[in-house]
């Protein structure tokens, strides 16, 4: 999975994942990085055939967040919550810090000439610790193709374990990050929320920096 550090804005806003969601293309993550050893994951991160997990399927949140390769839904995400594109660049304005779980405090004005504060999105790195073969190709598919279908910079780093990717993630100081979060699919329910919602471990924690009631 990606980790994104939702301290950043517009990371830190539900419609941009989702933009980079639609960009990405999920066939060959399965194909060609896990020669095919591994099936697309739930958005639930459940089994459905698990019935530990199947008593808490939720149909409609799996259709709801189940995502297909397309370049024209991803960028309409973008116009669609107050981003524009002026040449390659794109520009996101920033809300005021009451609309917002990101942290505002540092953000200077990308685009002094448009009304309000902008900010440029991207360029990203994804940082991918060094050996993690599989997880590493599938990272590349990942920045390649919000690079390719969103237009936004998008680049994977891979760095040592731990002398980068462990403090990276403990203290939120990355853009993104390949994180593999979730148990294995025939782990009881407690032990996936466990691991995708309570994250126990030195490094994990609240590894994408959520704020707010909601998180």
């Amino acid at each position: 999975e990606i980790a994104f550090n939702t301290s950043m804005y517009p990371l830190s806003e539900p419609w941009f994942r989702k933009a980079c969601a639609w960009a990405v293309d999920y066939a060959p993550i399965s194909t060609v990085a896990a020669a095919n050893n591994w099936v697309r994951g739930s958005p639930q991160y459940l089994n459905k055939a698990n019935p530990g997990h199947a008593a808490v399927w939720d149909q409609d949140v799996e259709d709801d967040n189940t995502y297909t390769t397309n370049a024209t839904i991803a960028q309409k995400y973008l116009t669609d919550n107050n981003c524009y594109k002026d040449g390659k660049t794109w520009y996101a304005t920033v809300p005021d810090q009451a609309d917002t779980t990101a942290d505002l405090s540092d953000v200077v004005d990308a685009d002094p000439d448009t009304e309000g504060t902008q900010v440029k999105i991207g360029p990203y790195t994804i940082i991918t610790p060094v050996g993690w073969t599989d997880v590493g190709l599938a990272t590349e598919y990942w920045a390649s193709g919000m690079t390719e279908n969103l237009g936004i910079d998008v680049t994977e780093e891979y760095v040592d374990f731990n002398s980068v990717w462990q403090p990276e993630m403990t203290d939120t100081t990355f853009d993104m990050a390949m994180q593999c979060c979730g148990k294995a699919t025939d782990a009881s329910v407690y032990d996936v929320f466990n691991s995708v919602a309570q994250n126990a471990g030195p490094w994990a924690g609240n590894a994408s920096a959520w704020r707010g009631t909601d998180a």
